[in-house]
Protein backbone atom coordinates (compact mmCIF):
# COMPACT_ATOMS: atom_id res chain seq x y z
CA UNK A 1 0.00 0.00 0.00
CA UNK A 2 0.65 3.50 -0.54
CA UNK A 3 2.98 3.08 -3.45
CA UNK A 4 2.53 3.66 -7.26
CA UNK A 5 3.84 0.96 -9.67
CA UNK A 6 4.74 1.85 -12.98
CA UNK A 7 4.36 -1.32 -15.24
CA UNK A 8 4.56 -1.76 -18.88
CA UNK A 9 1.42 -4.09 -20.29
CA UNK A 10 -0.13 -5.04 -23.21
CA UNK A 11 -4.06 -6.01 -23.62
CA UNK A 12 -2.52 -9.91 -23.53
CA UNK A 13 -0.31 -9.55 -20.57
CA UNK A 14 -2.01 -7.74 -18.16
CA UNK A 15 -0.59 -7.62 -14.27
CA UNK A 16 -2.73 -8.77 -11.63
CA UNK A 17 -1.81 -7.16 -8.06
CA UNK A 18 -2.91 -9.32 -5.21
CA UNK A 19 -2.80 -8.67 -1.54
CA UNK A 20 -0.70 -10.52 0.64
CA UNK A 21 -2.92 -12.65 2.71
CA UNK A 22 -5.33 -12.85 0.16
CA UNK A 23 -6.91 -16.15 -0.62
CA UNK A 24 -8.61 -16.49 -3.88
CA UNK A 25 -11.25 -19.08 -4.70
CA UNK A 26 -11.01 -19.85 -9.37
CA UNK A 27 -12.86 -22.33 -11.35
CA UNK A 28 -10.85 -23.75 -14.34
CA UNK A 29 -11.05 -22.06 -17.63
CA UNK A 30 -14.95 -22.63 -19.12
CA UNK A 31 -16.59 -21.64 -22.41
CA UNK A 32 -20.06 -20.16 -20.64
CA UNK A 33 -22.06 -21.20 -17.86
CA UNK A 34 -23.63 -24.35 -19.17
CA UNK A 35 -20.08 -25.80 -18.82
CA UNK A 36 -19.31 -24.59 -15.67
CA UNK A 37 -17.61 -27.07 -13.96
CA UNK A 38 -19.00 -27.33 -10.33
CA UNK A 39 -17.15 -30.47 -9.29
CA UNK A 40 -13.42 -28.43 -9.62
CA UNK A 41 -11.84 -25.75 -7.56
CA UNK A 42 -8.79 -24.22 -7.46
CA UNK A 43 -7.33 -21.81 -4.62
CA UNK A 44 -4.65 -19.27 -4.83
CA UNK A 45 -3.17 -18.33 -1.50
CA UNK A 46 -0.70 -15.53 -0.79
CA UNK A 47 1.53 -15.72 1.99
CA UNK A 48 1.59 -13.37 4.61
CA UNK A 49 1.96 -13.67 9.02
CA UNK A 50 -1.17 -14.65 10.92
CA UNK A 51 -4.40 -15.33 10.23
CA UNK A 52 -6.44 -14.49 7.07
CA UNK A 53 -10.22 -15.72 6.06
CA UNK A 54 -12.07 -15.51 3.30
CA UNK A 55 -15.65 -16.96 2.49
CA UNK A 56 -17.17 -17.58 -1.08
CA UNK A 57 -20.35 -18.35 -1.87
CA UNK A 58 -21.71 -21.01 -4.33
CA UNK A 59 -24.98 -22.21 -5.64
CA UNK A 60 -26.43 -23.90 -8.31
CA UNK A 61 -26.21 -21.10 -10.55
CA UNK A 62 -30.01 -20.90 -11.83
CA UNK A 63 -32.62 -20.71 -8.78
CA UNK A 64 -32.73 -16.61 -7.88
CA UNK A 65 -33.81 -18.02 -4.38
CA UNK A 66 -30.69 -19.69 -3.29
CA UNK A 67 -29.35 -17.10 -0.83
CA UNK A 68 -32.58 -16.49 0.68
CA UNK A 69 -34.00 -20.32 0.38
CA UNK A 70 -30.91 -21.46 1.90
CA UNK A 71 -29.70 -23.45 -1.00
CA UNK A 72 -26.46 -22.87 -1.29
CA UNK A 73 -22.85 -23.23 0.09
CA UNK A 74 -20.36 -21.10 1.85
CA UNK A 75 -16.79 -22.11 1.26
CA UNK A 76 -13.99 -20.27 3.64
CA UNK A 77 -10.43 -20.41 3.17
CA UNK A 78 -8.42 -20.18 6.35
CA UNK A 79 -4.58 -19.24 6.11
CA UNK A 80 -2.51 -19.17 9.45
CA UNK A 81 1.54 -18.72 9.48
CA UNK A 82 3.11 -19.48 12.61
CA UNK A 83 7.11 -19.54 12.85
CA UNK A 84 8.01 -21.71 9.96
CA UNK A 85 4.58 -23.36 9.41
CA UNK A 86 1.87 -22.75 7.55
CA UNK A 87 -1.82 -24.33 7.67
CA UNK A 88 -4.11 -24.25 5.27
CA UNK A 89 -7.67 -24.68 6.37
CA UNK A 90 -10.61 -25.05 4.12
CA UNK A 91 -14.52 -25.70 5.07
CA UNK A 92 -18.19 -25.64 3.79
CA UNK A 93 -21.51 -24.42 5.53
CA UNK A 94 -24.44 -24.21 4.13
CA UNK A 95 -27.30 -27.16 2.59
CA UNK A 96 -27.15 -29.41 -0.53
CA UNK A 97 -28.37 -27.45 -3.56
CA UNK A 98 -29.30 -28.81 -7.05
CA UNK A 99 -26.38 -29.94 -8.55
CA UNK A 100 -23.63 -29.59 -5.26
CA UNK A 101 -21.20 -32.31 -6.32
CA UNK A 102 -20.23 -34.75 -3.66
CA UNK A 103 -16.80 -34.48 -4.18
CA UNK A 104 -14.54 -32.22 -5.54
CA UNK A 105 -11.26 -32.27 -6.98
CA UNK A 106 -8.67 -29.46 -5.51
CA UNK A 107 -5.92 -27.60 -6.91
CA UNK A 108 -3.92 -25.88 -4.46
CA UNK A 109 -1.44 -22.44 -5.50
CA UNK A 110 0.49 -21.12 -2.82
CA UNK A 111 2.61 -17.66 -3.59
CA UNK A 112 5.25 -16.43 -1.58
CA UNK A 113 5.63 -19.43 1.14
CA UNK A 114 8.71 -21.12 1.96
CA UNK A 115 9.60 -24.08 0.61
CA UNK A 116 8.34 -26.86 3.19
CA UNK A 117 10.10 -29.96 3.82
CA UNK A 118 6.59 -31.80 3.89
CA UNK A 119 2.86 -30.95 3.04
CA UNK A 120 0.47 -32.75 5.33
CA UNK A 121 -3.10 -33.31 4.09
CA UNK A 122 -5.69 -34.26 7.09
CA UNK A 123 -2.94 -36.02 8.93
CA UNK A 124 -1.19 -37.71 6.06
CA UNK A 125 2.20 -36.86 4.34
CA UNK A 126 1.39 -35.90 0.66
CA UNK A 127 3.89 -37.67 -1.93
CA UNK A 128 2.49 -35.51 -5.03
CA UNK A 129 3.08 -31.75 -4.61
CA UNK A 130 5.58 -29.53 -6.11
CA UNK A 131 7.48 -26.54 -6.64
CA UNK A 132 6.90 -24.38 -9.62
CA UNK A 133 9.48 -21.07 -9.87
CA UNK A 134 8.43 -19.49 -6.22
CA UNK A 135 4.82 -21.24 -6.52
CA UNK A 136 4.01 -24.21 -4.54
CA UNK A 137 1.68 -26.45 -6.39
CA UNK A 138 -0.44 -29.20 -4.58
CA UNK A 139 -3.10 -30.66 -7.02
CA UNK A 140 -6.08 -33.42 -7.14
CA UNK A 141 -7.01 -33.11 -3.62
CA UNK A 142 -10.31 -35.06 -3.66
CA UNK A 143 -12.62 -33.01 -1.22
CA UNK A 144 -15.76 -34.10 0.29
CA UNK A 145 -16.57 -31.14 1.88
CA UNK A 146 -15.49 -32.13 5.15
CA UNK A 147 -13.14 -29.78 6.94
CA UNK A 148 -9.54 -29.86 4.95
CA UNK A 149 -6.59 -29.61 6.67
CA UNK A 150 -3.11 -28.91 4.68
CA UNK A 151 0.32 -28.48 6.80
CA UNK A 152 3.30 -27.03 5.52
CA UNK A 153 6.15 -27.72 7.32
Amino acid sequence: GGKWIAVKTTPEQIPVFVKAGSNLLQKPLFENTTNYPADKLEFHCYADKGLHTDTYYEDDGSNPNALASGKHELISITTRQKGKQYRIQIKSKGSAYDGKPENRDCNIYLYGFVKPRAVIVNGKALQSWVVNGKTIEVKDIKWDGKPLEIYLR
